[in-house]
């Protein structure tokens, strides 16, 4: 409180304020618009009416505002028409205008969504939007989007959108996806988000979409395949699948796309000039390590664990149908073939496929014999087998191609040499058998199989002799560690340079280590479980080329051998 100055007179001053005073005065209005007393406006909605204050109007809506503080015919008029809008929605959001409250369900949310907007009862739609983003599902986000696009609500296209691209292989499966705008496709098709596992998936989908209404909507294929990443795909896919489906097949310009596509791989030289984003979409997730079967003390697992490069956390997907150890893992067009192996007390041939999207293995085709410890890679759309044994005598040196599409294997010519607990890995368009056990020996031995020409070819052998051992390819190099040679268990490693052909010796692991997973990412090399001396291990030591050292990293959730691995 000021002083007073000489001569005045001293005045007491309170600045009093009723924090509840807000409260008090909607409670009175509540009251007046409960008994319908004092109101000076009606408003007449479907020959309904609803009795109202325009001040209390005018301070929640600017829709009203406007009408009664301009010279609108309506300023001045008792009774106020809203045509081409439901009463149930008027009537919530006059009741909010007394009580600050409304109740949005999954029923009246597009509705009063509209109206709000209409009326500009600007809470009330950031409410609405707000309350559709949380029910977002595969089986709505599509129509969600259409009708923020339709009331110009962008944020919450926006999220529709993102979700969409983000659930694409389920949202291909509802009923919502048939029924898309071209526009909706078109903006899937053209993001770099789009989570998929091949761009095999989003061709299927535009097919899937096409057909549904194939006299209005075939049209629109040769824009789509525009946006589709063909170049990413195989030329076996190019050829095998798409190629040959029979809209693309009648089209001429996308037969012109298909070739373009396939001169990206045929000539390189001239890629730049090809019309097609080259550049994979980016993950909604990080890069994932996935560790399918293995043993503990001759249990063996059907268990799939992965692991999560951005989350640095490990958990389980869906197991395999058959327990395998001594397995055979890659990966082909987004989905993780697991091939043979052991259950513990036979060879196995049969073959299941992993689908991410639906988080189930599947059979497929089997090999022609049962296999364990033997090599299976990809390499140009087809997928090798080879090498192995039957668990109990007879070690192979059989090789078998499978064909994903038609789902049927090949015998391929066999290797020189009968190699079990074989390392297999593939470089610059061959396949690299090295080391393995002949049944007599364990070799250091290595071959390569060109398969344009389905022969095999002798390499300079390692420095080692290696089996049960692990093998990745990073920077153009063929990376070996591991593995056991008789009674001794290795952490020695070295590395194949083709260029230079010759094998370079690196420093060791961390760890000794037999049956360990082996995989590159991300101009790594991570070795991961194993065994010495028959215990198992659960730690993964990682190299750095750069610096040319080995270092610990996050560790297995369980000691475990004879895994196989994939990266997704």
């Amino acid at each position: 409180m000021a002083a007073a100055k000489e001569g005045e007179e001293k005045v007491e001053v309170l600045n009093y304020k009723d924090s509840f005073h807000p409260c008090h005065v909607l409670e009175t209005l509540k009251r007046l618009y409960m008994k319908k007393e004092l109101c000076d406006v009606v408003l007449v909605v479907d020959e309904e009416e609803i009795k109202a204050h325009r001040v209390v109007l005018a301070a929640n809506s600017a829709y009203f505002y406007s009408m009664f503080t301009t010279d609108m015919c309506e300023s001045v008029q008792k009774r106020i028409s809203l045509k081409g809008i439901e009463f149930e929605a008027v009537e919530l959001l006059v009741n909010f205008c007394y009580t600050s409250s409304i109740k949005i369900t999954e029923k009246n949310v597009q509705n009063l969504l509209s109206v709000s907007n209409l009326l500009q009862f600007n809470t009330v739609i950031e409410s609405c939007c707000g309350f559709l983003k949380n029910q977002l599902h595969p089986s709505n986000c599509l129509g969600i989007g259409n009708f923020a696009d339709h009331h110009g609500f962008s944020d919450l296209q926006n999220a529709a959108q993102c979700y969409a691209e983000k659930h694409f292989l389920e949202v291909i499966k509802s009923e919502e996806f048939l029924n898309a705008t071209f526009e909706q496709i078109a903006a899937m098709l053209k993001s770099d988000y789009l989570d998929i596992a091949s761009e095999k998936e989003v061709f299927d989908s535009v097919i899937q979409w096409i057909t549904h209404d194939e006299s209005r909507r075939r049209r629109h294929l040769p824009e789509f395949l525009k946006d589709i990443r063909l170049t990413l795909l195989p030329p076996k896919i190019l050829v095998d699948c798409i190629e040959s489906e029979k809209l693309v097949e009648s089209n001429d310009t996308c037969m012109r796309l298909i070739s373009e596509a396939k001169n990206y791989h045929l000539l390189p030289e001239r890629r730049e000039k090809v019309p097609f984003v080259s550049q994979a979409r980016q993950k909604a997730h990080g890069t994932m390590i996935y560790i399918v079967g293995g043993e503990i003390h001759n249990r063996v697992f059907n268990n799939v664990r992965r692991f999560n490069f951005e989350t640095n956390v490990w958990d389980e997907v869906a197991p395999m149908n058959k327990h395998r150890d001594g397995v055979g893992v890659t990966v082909y067009s987004g989905h993780i073939y697991a091939a043979g192996g052991c259950d513990g007390d036979v060879a196995l041939s049969s073959v299941e496929c992993y689908h991410q999207a639906t988080d189930k293995w599947t059979y497929v085709q089997p090999m022609a014999c049962g296999r364990h410890a033997f090599g299976l890679v990809e390499l140009d759309g087809w997928l090798y087998a080879s090498g192995g044994s039957d668990f109990s005598r007879s070690e192979y040196n059989s090789l078998e191609r499978y064909d994903p599409v038609k789902d049927v294997w090949t015998h391929m010519k066999p290797m020189s040499t009968m190699r079990e607990e074989v390392a297999m890995v593939t470089l610059d368009g061959a396949i690299y058998a090295i080391g393995g056990d002949n049944g007599v020996s364990i070799l250091n031995t290595a071959e390569r199989y060109d398969p344009r020409l389905d022969q095999w070819s002798a390499c300079v052998p390692m420095s080692y002799r290696r089996r049960y051992f692990g093998a990745a390819v990073l920077k153009g190099k063929i990376f070996v560690l591991g593995g056991s040679d008789y009674d001794e268990d290795h952490n020695s490693v070295e590395c194949f340079d083709p260029r230079m052909n010759r094998w370079l010796s690196l420093p060791p692991m961390l760890t000794r280590r037999e049956s360990p997973g082996v995989v590159a990412i991300d101009d790594k090399l991570y070795a991961m479980g194993g065994a010495c001396v028959n215990v198992e291990t659960e730690q993964i030591d990682c190299y750095d080329p750069l610096s040319n050292k080995w270092e610990e990293f996050t560790p297995l959730p369980l000691a475990i051998e004879g895994m196989g691995v994939a990266v997704m």
